[in-house]
């Protein structure tokens, strides 16, 4: 057990292994348990707030967050976090969170060993569609999907982190569209932006739109998020192609919501499931509020 920390009554067959990291009011651990087919690893993000740090405001953020991620942690084949925990004493001036995450290779790291063929790069746009759909159908828009908060499975399943800023925090515009540039909320066409956005990479030699040459990757990303128009990838067949550069229109309003939509529904027809409705969702507040 590390630093004293007592682990949440619902994962009380997990042990503490090691300490991660830490910064002021988060720590990162690393969990394990041990089931049938041996060792299981895992995240543990512990988030807390005490004595002056405390405010009914803060636990009432850490609450939602919490709520949040526990309505989306039992669709296990989508999504890391599998579940979220809160502990909360007011009388004590003292709120703890928790999120337990798998502990699986995030795209990103994947990225820098291995070159993906179009059939990879089309079976990565598919399952991140069907990702998407749900969300939708959830009312939730991610708003900040780039390769480090992508996780891949041993058998080759992608899983979708980093809804909490806790669990990774965007440092940077590289995989983002430009309305997250100019400060504008999210919505279903954001996440759709920034998938294609990685699967343009993907077929680019991993490079970013622009980059290259005599242009540095800072100046390429302010090209794009300045509304620049972006030419399709250097590889890739020609369908995969058009569908990258619809889903990165730099005009939210020209990308085409559907282009995932009938990729997923086209390819699931044979398992009999239909498309879905469409929503929408906001979530105005962030861990830089407090």
């Amino acid at each position: 057990m590390a630093r004293g920390i007592k682990l949440p009554e619902e994962l009380k067959d997990w042990k503490i292994t090691s300490l991660v990291s830490e910064k002021k009011g988060q720590n990162k651990y690393r969990i394990v348990k041990k089931d049938s087919n041996g060792e299981v690893f895992a995240n543990l993000f512990h988030i807390f707030a005490y004595g002056n740090h405390y405010s009914n405001e803060k636990a009432d953020f850490f609450e939602d967050e919490v709520n949040f991620l526990n309505s989306i942690a039992d669709k296990k084949e989508y999504f890391t976090c599998f579940g979220a925990y809160l502990y909360d004493n007011p009388s004590k001036e003292k709120a703890d969170m928790y999120i337990a995450t798998e502990e699986l290779e995030p795209l990103s790291k994947v990225m820098r060993s291995k070159n993906f063929t179009d059939d990879e790069i089309t079976d990565f746009g598919l399952q991140m569609a069907e990702i998407l759909m749900f969300l939708e159908e959830k009312n939730i828009f991610h708003g900040n999907i780039r390769p480090e908060n992508i996780f891949v499975t041993a058998d080759g399943k992608y899983k979708l982190g980093g809804f909490s800023d806790f669990e990774c925090k965007a440092s940077d515009l590289d995989f983002s569209a430009p309305e997250v540039a100019e400060g504008r909320n999210p919505d279903l066409t954001t996440d759709i932006y920034s998938v294609g956005l990685i699967m343009y990479c993907l077929a680019n030699n991993k490079a970013l739109p622009f980059e290259g040459g005599l242009t540095t990757k800072s100046e390429a990303v302010k090209m794009r998020t300045d509304g620049t128009a972006i030419t399709a990838p250097k590889n890739g067949n020609e369908k995969l192609k058009s569908i990258i550069v619809i889903a990165i229109q730099p005009k939210y309003e020209k990308r085409f919501a559907c282009v995932l939509r009938k990729t997923y529904c086209r390819t699931r027809k044979s398992t009999g499931k239909t498309g879905r409705k469409r929503n929408s969702r906001s979530n105005g507040r962030s861990a830089d509020t407090f």
